[in-house]
């Protein structure tokens, strides 16, 4: 299956609308260039309340690796080996099953938020979206939201509860994406409470993903072509 990505097309304005008090500008964007695609969904999601949606993903998410760990418990140890030791890829690959079809629960949370003319041109197109890639750049954009009070400062927010953290980022994980971090904090914990035996996940794994592209959908054309 062949994915074709929707041309983006950015504003006469798009400097201002991108600089002036928008809180979905990644101001860390993992070395992605000066201009991406994140510069573009920022434009077009200004008008998004961030603050709100938070509880919202941090209740789906939660939903997601609950259901991600019964599918782990159901089909472990596998029958040809009985004696097989969980890794983190195991546990991934049921996790990314959750960001590999249509209903994908970030993505579509974005629908009926996106209600603006230039925030709609966002729900319109996360259907061809990579929802691992764009799943990292909502963490992103939280973490950021919820760390960096200086930023909320300036954009006005009030020093509102936001609750716990959606993941963290400890000594040494600058750099390592979103998505990755949060997997990985989860699967450590599903270890301290699992009855199988489980390895420590390696300090920085790879997630199948074009990070630099949100409409990359090539980790799941192999899928399409066993199907």
């Amino acid at each position: 299956m062949t994915y074709t990505a929707p041309r983006l097309s950015l504003p006469s304005d798009a400097v201002k609308q991108l600089m002036d008090h928008n809180p979905w500008v990644v101001f860390d964007p993992m070395c992605d260039g000066p201009v991406n695609w994140r510069h573009m969904m920022a434009i077009r999601l200004r008008d998004v309340e961030i603050e709100p949606i938070i509880p919202t993903v941090r209740r789906l998410l939660a939903g997601m690796i609950e259901m991600t760990n019964a599918k782990v418990l159901r089909e472990w140890p596998p029958a040809h080996d009985k004696a097989a030791v969980l890794q983190f890829s195991d546990w991934q690959d049921r996790w990314l099953e959750h960001f590999g079809h249509w209903f994908d629960p970030i993505r579509n949370l974005f629908e009926p938020l996106c209600s603006t003319q230039d925030s709609y041109f966002v729900a319109e197109v996360l259907d061809q979206a990579n929802g691992v890639v764009w799943c990292d750049f909502v963490l992103e954009v939280i973490d950021q939201f919820q760390s960096n009070r200086e930023v909320m400062r300036r954009l006005g927010s009030k020093e509102a509860d936001l609750g716990d953290r959606i993941f963290d980022r400890g000594p040494g994980q600058k750099g390592m994406r979103a998505f990755t971090l949060h997997a990985l904090e989860q699967y450590q914990l599903f270890c301290m409470t699992a009855y199988i035996k489980t390895a420590p996940a390696s300090v920085n794994p790879s997630v199948n993903a074009n990070f630099d592209n949100l409409f990359d959908c090539s980790m799941w054309e192999a899928d399409d072509e066993e199907a």
